[in-house]
């Protein structure tokens, strides 16, 4: 079974920012402080023009050498421009995993340990996140395709086995 000390170096994680710097800082912070730090850590700046190049150059300090890359884009091209350009990135890697992220979340101190016996049974993973309470989130996981709308009346049931199959991903 893998762990997270197994999958943090197969791994790579993609942030997508704009004029966000302190959150941007939080997430970084979060996965710094990770037992296991993954191998790559992306943050595609969607041409912000606030203190994020500085909370950038400050936040290489938490990591080890090589792990945090700055890819600054040009001009901002939304949310899904920046994952497109940061999936690109870590496609150019060695990981063999891609989380994805934007710059307004949190990594758990266990998220890597929870998520790391996952990827032996699945090629992709979309990941449960809790409210600011500590309640757990899911939203629209069940697309009906016929009516082109979420299904509103899915239950949200990940059963004994923890997980819930689902046909749309956030970003």
């Amino acid at each position: 079974m893998t762990t997270a000390p197994d999958l943090a170096p197969r791994l790579a994680v993609v942030i997508v920012t704009f004029n966000r710097a302190a959150l941007l800082a939080r997430v970084l912070k979060s996965i710094a402080a990770l037992p296991d730090q993954p191998a790559h850590v992306i943050v595609v700046d969607n041409a912000s023009t606030d203190d994020t190049q500085a909370t950038l150059a400050e936040a290489q300090g938490w990591f080890a050498d090589g792990v945090l890359a700055n890819h600054r884009s040009p001009t901002n091209t939304g949310g899904s421009g920046g994952f497109h350009q940061g999936v690109e990135l870590a496609l150019a890697t060695d990981a063999e995993w891609i989380w994805v992220m934007d710059d307004d979340v949190e990594v758990l101190p266990g998220a890597l340990a929870g998520l790391a016996p996952w990827t032996d049974r699945f090629q992709a993973i979309q990941g449960r996140r809790y409210n600011y309470d500590g309640t757990p989130f899911y939203w629209q996981f069940d697309f009906n395709t016929r009516l082109g709308i979420p299904n509103p009346v899915a239950e949200d049931d990940f059963g004994a086995d923890g997980w819930l199959p689902m046909n749309t991903v956030c970003f």
